[in-house]
């Protein structure tokens, strides 16, 4: 008799569903991936724009050496130990936007003609005649990190100063509030939520990450003006990544940080929370504030079930999460107060008072109220969900800033109070009481939340 060998290999029915849960997982992961990097990028971005215009204050008072370390006065000659120090008292040039410029400064001229481009650096004219220098940020010539030339983008930093403070013979600069002749538009909040924008004529510096899009921005786009290399920046607080002429993804710093201290490293911490409507106050001497939030979860669906027939058939739904960021505000980005809004979380079905459900009943639930904001940032909340359905999760109207909505949850993983699980009577046939009844009621999504994490230099 012949024996036949069986082949217990897989089916391409069992091969493709492997197939279709690996490529899920690895999107899920990937699109989580890209969410941390670009907070990542952000965050170092600001960092950095904080780190460098601290730099720039601290230049300003730099004693003056030549390339052995030696002391010298502002024409080169090496100082007598008895000599007092002299210091820098200007602004560094930039240097050149050509990464092959390794940071070091590079001087036009003062008086070189508007159009003039020395050794990658660009000189333009204001209205007034006055010259500004156009380049990367000199991270070789202030003596910082290399790395502190480019942005979390990985692109250089465009920095533009007012020619006049650059000039080491004249030394320029002799208090800690220099003024120059670059001009920025800046558009903040003020305490009711409003743009506020205001021109400035007399800036001594700008500072600009130029964001995703790097050096590439397309003409006609908000940001391009701020790599037009003209005389002319602008600095928002809200960020839009809309595919039209109101692009704007751009971090841009026109003052001195703090540089009172020699290091000025955080060394305080102050957590503000909101789980409710409230105002929010910066403190004074921040640097940079941390910001989490949240928006309102929409309301569970109700279930009901005899108990004869076991829970595993007890089918509710989910309501929709809120949506959720996580990301950095620079100092010079915030103003000293504004409004926070916060969502309410949406009713479970049938949270009603009185007997419940009734018998056999399901209910929706109910949607999220109102939006949770902060500084721009408007997040919605989650949708209820219907009898036989997740409710939908929540977005948030920036696109610079990465969310992730939440995981759904079924009822049993919303902890107290938000799912309440409840035995009760009701009226049976003919009047009688049938007992051994239960439901799942009052699914009540969760309100949204802000937490703001400054951290402060005192």
């Amino acid at each position: 008799m012949k024996k036949f060998k069986s082949n217990n290999g897989f089916s391409l029915i069992e091969l493709s569903v492997v197939m279709v849960i690996i490529g899920l997982l690895t999107a899920a992961f990937f699109g989580y991936l890209n969410i941390y990097l670009e907070q990542k990028r952000i965050a170092d971005t600001n960092a950095r724009i904080a780190e460098n215009t601290q730099e720039l204050g601290r230049f300003v008072n730099k004693v003056i050496r030549n390339s052995l370390g030696e002391r010298t006065d502002r024409a080169g000659n090496v100082l007598a130990a008895a000599d007092p120090d002299v210091h820098e008292n200007r602004l560094p040039c930039p240097s050149s936007l050509d990464i092959a410029g390794s940071g070091i400064e590079q001087c036009p001229p003062i008086t070189a003609a508007a159009g003039t481009v020395f050794n990658g650096v660009r000189v333009v004219e204001t209205p007034a005649g006055d010259r500004i220098f156009i380049g990367a940020y000199p991270s070789t010539t202030i003596e910082t990190s290399g790395e502190n030339m480019l942005d979390g983008y990985r692109s250089p930093f465009i920095y533009a100063v007012s020619a006049v403070l650059t000039d080491r013979a004249a030394a320029p600069i002799t208090s800690g509030n220099p003024t120059g002749f670059v001009h920025v538009i800046s558009r903040t909040k003020d305490a009711a939520g409003n743009d506020v924008e205001q021109t400035f004529t007399d800036k001594p510096f700008v500072l600009v990450s130029t964001g995703r899009n790097g050096l590439n921005a397309r003409a006609g786009d908000e940001d391009f003006r701020n790599m037009d290399f003209d005389h002319e920046f602008v600095s928002y607080v809200d960020r839009s990544e809309a595919n039209n002429n109101n692009y704007y993804d751009d971090r841009v710093a026109f003052s001195f940080a703090e540089t009172e201290e020699e290091s000025c490293t955080p060394n305080s911490v102050d957590v503000q929370e909101f789980g409710a409507n409230g105002t929010w106050t910066k403190p004074d001497d921040l640097i940079y504030a941390e910001v989490e939030m949240r928006g309102a979860d929409g309301g569970s669906s109700s279930c009901y079930q005899s108990v004869f027939m076991g829970d595993a058939f007890c089918s509710t739904h989910a309501g929709g999460s809120g949506g959720y960021v996580k990301t950095i505000f620079s100092d010079s980005e915030l103003p000293a107060t504004f409004p926070v809004e916060i969502g309410i979380g949406g009713r479970g079905g049938c949270a009603v008072t009185g007997p419940g459900c009734g018998m056999g009943a399901t209910q929706p639930g109910l949607d999220s109220t109102g939006q949770t904001t902060f500084a721009g940032i408007v997040l919605s909340g989650g949708r209820g969900a219907t009898t036989t359905a997740n409710g939908a999760d929540g977005t948030h109207t920036n696109a610079d800033f990465f969310t992730t909505s939440g995981l759904k949850m079924n009822y049993l993983d919303r902890s107290e109070p938000q799912i309440e699980r409840d035995w009760d009577t009701y009226p049976g046939n003919g009047g009688s009481n049938q007992t051994n009844h239960h439901y799942i009621r009052d699914g009540k999504g969760t309100d949204g939340y802000v937490i703001v994490t400054s951290y402060i230099c005192e």
